[in-house]
């Protein structure tokens, strides 16, 4: 037994980062802040799991536990059933092992997220991020692709070390190399099922010359990777030498999950809803033919 128990152990740890994500169905918006929270997770190459807490039974819960690092729970209705499974889960966290993360289930019958977080403190369970409570319970898109933004900073976080170790073993000569390639900064917008996007680009080159074409590499774990699928349409915003520190200085700023990236920063759309840049000095409407995994990045 303890055989297995140490391989299944050393298993584990070769598989990297885990979260599981208990949600409550038939409650709220439980089940949509969820899927939204682990899409952002699996995109920074964590490994997921979800239970539905009026699904699961004890046995499966503390063997979930067990084999993950981070909880993420949506909050459970007031003296439910899910809201006594929550209860198991705080008890069965360990200190040294878990992280917890509480995402809002957007219904006013819903356990108080304070509540909940003091329950896991008491347990001196560290938290992941800070609960992402939505104002007046209104629930839009801009909402939901701030809990996908929000998965993707958890993943981020979890995946840390590994990168960490893993930049440490890389060639530096071929390091210095490659950051003596020459770059250019540009501004990506996009604007998708009512959400728009905005973030900072650099490695983007021409790709064809019939039909024009560029190529654009986006890190798989920002913000506004949702927004550019095969299909989708984008801006590329060029900017004027000399003249750019400012808009460089907001879009290089951190933003909070689910924050407009674009408000303050005068802009009109141009035909596909993106966002063109008054301070551009010109702009290229994009479409999305293609799209291939380049690593840490999509091209």
């Amino acid at each position: 037994v303890e055989q297995y128990r140490s391989w299944s152990t050393k298993a584990t740890e070769k598989q990297g980062p885990a979260a599981c994500i208990f949600w409550v169905s038939n409650f709220g918006e439980s089940e949509r802040v969820a899927q939204c929270f682990a899409h952002g997770l699996t995109s920074a190459s964590v490994s997921v799991e979800m239970h539905d807490l009026n699904a699961i039974d004890a046995f499966e819960l503390t063997e979930c536990i067990a084999r993950n690092d981070c909880i993420v729970v949506t909050a459970p209705p007031q003296g439910s059933e899910a809201a006594s499974m929550l209860g198991s889960i705080i008890a069965g966290a360990k200190e040294k092992k878990h992280k917890f993360t509480i995402l809002d289930s957007c219904d006013k019958s819903q356990e108080p997220l304070s509540m909940i977080r003091s329950r896991f403190s008491q347990q001196n369970i560290p938290e992941a991020l800070p609960v992402f409570e939505v104002e007046d319970g209104n629930v839009t898109t801009q909402v939901m692709q701030g809990f996908e933004e929000m998965g993707m900073k958890l993943g981020s976080l979890l995946t840390q070390k590994a990168k960490a170790a893993k930049a440490k073993g890389q060639n530096k000569d071929l390091e210095q190399a490659l950051g003596r390639l020459s770059s250019t900064l540009y501004v990506v917008t996009a604007k998708k099922v009512g959400v728009r996007h905005a973030m900072i680009a650099s490695w983007v080159t021409p790709a064809s010359q019939e039909p024009v074409g560029i190529s654009v590499a986006i890190a798989k774990d920002r913000a506004i990777e949702p927004l550019m699928r095969v299909g989708d349409a984008f801006n590329l915003n060029l900017l004027e030498e000399g003249r750019s520190q400012g808009i460089m200085k907001h879009f290089l700023q951190k933003f909070a999950p689910g924050t407009d990236r674009l408000a303050g920063v005068e802009s009109f759309e141009s035909g596909s809803g993106a966002a063109v840049l008054k301070e551009a000095c010109a702009y290229l409407e994009c479409k999305i033919v293609s799209r291939m995994d380049a690593g840490d990045h999509f091209i």
